[in-house]
């Protein structure tokens, strides 16, 4: 038998649905209308399931019966957007039976979605205990830790989910997790795993950098060099192939790619203030004094801006070291 606690928070779940059956309604005519309401929610018409089976809050039905209708009508609430009572209707079928680890994961999704985060684990954490959708509860889990920066707990739980099925999406999303705790093996490790599943440009582009920033530069040209042929639009990698030039020391090709990039780009401040310090490096310091004046014309943020004017004043109040300028 169920408790009066059960029983007033299994009526709460169901407290806006309305219009109810009448008390005199028969047994035919409930039927007909969850018949009707099931008809509206396979057919994906989800406010007209509601109503149906918002006017069966005072029928008597079958412990399966209810289960039936609240299951549905969470999933119903959910699709139109009306997560609060979704969340209702999910609790009471727990209510009615919490061995059925379903109704966890339902509840655990909306949580999710509704960014009630302690919650959505409590729940996805019943999933694995009941033995249900391990993968599916494990990579929620994973993502809920991850967006709230707890990357270690996020770890273990995407790895958890990796022992069941690996995907491209899961080692990305380890990568990213390593990334951030400044492992940078890992990160590549992660990477290059999921690329071995599924090629994508950007995680092609992300190793290229992982690889910079462990000095492996060789390696890191090599991607960003096969990226930039395929996407010669890309600014964005251009740049970064200019930093791994600058690190490994290959100033022709640095050289050769930033005189490429003021052609392309002539406006573009960055790119005249990296060519200003490359020939200030390179004792060429008219062409320095030249292109970060450009840079400082041209700069649309005040850290660079201030950079380049800085640098640009300097040369300018020192016209001695810049012997192709007129004094």
């Amino acid at each position: 038998m169920m408790n009066r606690t059960k029983l007033f928070l299994l009526s709460a779940s169901l407290m806006c649905l309305a219009p109810f059956a009448a008390a005199g309604t028969t047994d035919k005519e409930i039927l007909k209308i969850k018949e009707t309401g099931d008809m509206y929610f396979t057919s994906g018409n989800y406010p007209a399931a509601i109503s149906q089976y918002k006017m069966l809050q005072d029928a008597e039905l079958t412990r399966e019966t209810w289960l039936d209708v609240l299951e549905k009508k969470g999933i119903a609430c959910e699709a139109v957007g009306d997560l609060a009572s979704a969340i209702e209707a999910f609790l009471g079928c727990i209510e009615f039976d919490g061995s059925k680890w379903r109704y966890h994961m339902n509840l655990a999704r909306i949580y999710e979605k509704s960014a009630m985060n302690s919650s959505a684990i409590e729940s996805y954490s019943k999933v694995v205990e009941l033995k249900g959708d391990k993968f599916t509860a494990c990579l929620a889990l994973g993502r809920i830790y991850q967006a709230q920066g707890l990357n270690t707990q996020a770890i273990e739980y995407y790895r958890q989910a990796l022992l069941i099925k690996s995907t491209s999406g899961l080692y990305r999303n380890l990568s990213k997790c390593y990334e951030l705790l400044h492992d940078w093996g890992m990160a590549s490790s992660m990477l290059k795993q999921a690329l071995s599943l599924e090629y994508n440009a950007e995680d092609n582009i992300r190793l290229g950098m992982l690889y910079y920033l462990q000095g492996k530069y060789v390696d890191s040209i090599y991607l960003l060099m096969k990226e930039s042929e395929q996407y010669p639009d890309r600014k964005d990698i251009k740049l970064h192939l200019l930093a791994a030039y600058f690190k490994k020391g290959d100033y022709e090709s640095f050289n050769d790619l930033v005189n490429q990039l003021k052609t392309e780009y002539p406006r573009d401040a960055l790119v005249y203030f990296l060519s200003g310090f490359y020939a200030y490096m390179k004792n060429d310091t008219a062409r320095a004094y030249e292109d970060l004046k450009k840079a400082d014309e041209y700069a649309d943020t005040p850290m660079l801006k201030e950079y380049s004017s800085y640098f640009a004043d300097f040369l300018g109040k020192n016209k001695e070291i810049i012997p192709k300028l007129k004094k």
